[in-house]
């Protein structure tokens, strides 16, 4: 497949690539009351990588880390992940780019599809809401992700008139207008989504699993409803995201398990 070059000179946020860091060990199939047969066979973990005409490079999520996995997917209770794609800086070498300038990493929420690839990186800026960071300080998450030298940087609430509609809160990560960061509490407590204005691209990580979700209703079974720190508030997030959908059909909403192939874009 030819891929989508999104290399943008004129842009602050320059280059996108998303990559393929393994899959969930949930198919669609065992989380939908109602599966399509247009449902993909596994669920992808993914994460982004953004060049940014300042700042260089700045990824958001990490993918899981093949080294901590068993005890982090024990932390977080269950065995719910597979590590079998090359590891993200193995991907991030072979593209070209240098691990080491990696300067700022945004953690969407805390599980282990998400911040265990941490392990891979060493002085970087750690980028979250206040309690993700607070819970990543505990030594006993420190010792189970084996993070190295990071230092650390809050999200300060800006607003951001779009977001602020639909989602309550929202913050302007390097206060340029190029990366924003919007609160999706309902798959865990304290989650965010990352809407790249330039770009009309608003990456939910895990707040929903496929793009059907925004057009039809598909009940979780009660397994996968009991995975979400609050079901109901999952379901008013998801609400939300159709209305922003149905009034904004222009910004595509990916959700980290279902990003169309054009988005996965060579560097």
């Amino acid at each position: 497949m030819e891929m989508t070059d999104y290399m943008q000179d004129e842009y602050i946020i320059q280059r996108i690539k998303v990559y393929n860091c393994g899959c969930k060990k949930e198919k669609p199939r065992q989380v939908f009351k109602r599966s399509s047969p247009d449902d993909p066979e596994k669920l992808p973990v993914t994460c982004v990588l953004l060049k940014h005409a300042q700042k260089g490079y700045v990824l958001f999520d990490t993918g899981p880390s093949k080294m901590p996995l068993n005890r982090f997917q024990k932390f977080f209770g269950g065995n719910r992940l597979s590590s079998d794609s090359p590891s993200l800086t193995e991907q991030l070498e072979k593209d070209g780019v240098d691990p080491a300038k990696i300067q700022y990493i945004i953690i969407s929420h805390l599980h282990p599809e998400n911040t265990g690839g941490l392990i891979q990186f060493d002085k970087y800026f750690l980028i979250s809401t206040e309690e993700n960071l607070s819970r990543i300080r505990e030594s006993k998450y420190k010792k189970l992700t084996h993070m190295r030298q990071f230092r650390s940087t809050t999200l300060l609430p800006s607003t951001n008139t779009l977001l602020n509609k639909y989602f309550g809160e929202s913050y302007d990560v390097f206060r340029d207008d190029s990366i924003w960061m919007a609160g999706l509490n309902g798959h865990t407590k304290s989650m965010l989504g990352m809407y790249l204005k330039e770009h009309k691209l608003f990456f939910v990580s895990d707040a929903f699993l496929l793009r059907r979700q925004l057009d039809e209703i598909s009940p979780l079974k009660y397994f996968y409803q009991r995975k979400q720190w609050s079901y109901p508030a999952y379901l008013s997030i998801l609400r939300r995201l159709r209305k922003f959908h149905e009034e904004h059909p222009e910004i595509r909403i990916l959700p980290a398990s279902d990003i169309p192939e054009d988005l996965i874009i060579a560097l």
